[in-house]
């Protein structure tokens, strides 16, 4: 792959891909989930019992504040197992994904996913979650727009992207990992 172009805002120092992918859905087919791609996604069907750790914990603290059967929605649920974790936990959840490959995987597993993007999702929610998801869509201000729509008054949105300002970003410099294809923007 090219090295990527990166700007930087000289007033915020948020930083973005000079040009997007034409087609972000092109990067999400199986060769991202199964590691046969430039660009790839640990798949996380192999690790869903560690990855149920943290989905537990992170509901345990989802819960503090809204508590089930709330509607739950989680945005770029890949193959749903949080999803999963969330009804389990007695929430009413669903997910979105743009990638195909990991929707169909996921409802072959019985788990409640939309196939599309934020247009595509419908109803309100109590709870919302973009876990490792803002860094992936090219308009920051239209997503967040779009989750408060989607947010019931009251309600809460959990956002989680890696924070260049940290020590690890600081000391990798242009060798972070995290500058990626698929990573639009750098907050």
């Amino acid at each position: 792959s090219p090295p990527l172009e990166i700007l930087r805002c000289p007033s915020c120092g948020l930083q973005r891909q000079a040009r997007f992918p034409a087609d972000l859905r092109a990067l999400y087919g199986e060769e991202y989930y199964t590691g046969q791609a430039d660009y790839s996604y640990e798949d996380e069907r192999r690790q869903e019992p560690y990855y149920g750790h943290v989905w537990r914990a992170r509901l345990r603290t989802i819960r503090r504040h809204v508590r089930p059967p709330a509607a739950f929605l989680d945005v770029g649920c890949s193959f749903g197992g949080f999803v999963q974790a969330a009804t389990s936990a007695g929430y009413t959840a669903t997910g979105v994904d743009l990638s195909d490959y990991a929707v169909s995987e996921g409802r072959r597993r019985g788990r409640n996913l939309i196939h599309g993007d934020l247009t595509d999702v419908r109803g309100r929610y109590d709870v919302i979650t973009a876990i490792e998801v803002l860094e992936h869509l090219p308009d920051p201000a239209e997503t967040a727009s779009r989750l408060f729509e989607l947010l019931r008054p009251g309600g809460l949105v959990v956002l989680q992207t890696a924070n260049f300002l940290g020590r690890q970003a600081i000391k990798a410099g242009a060798d972070y990992h995290y500058y990626l294809p698929g990573h639009l923007f750098y907050y």
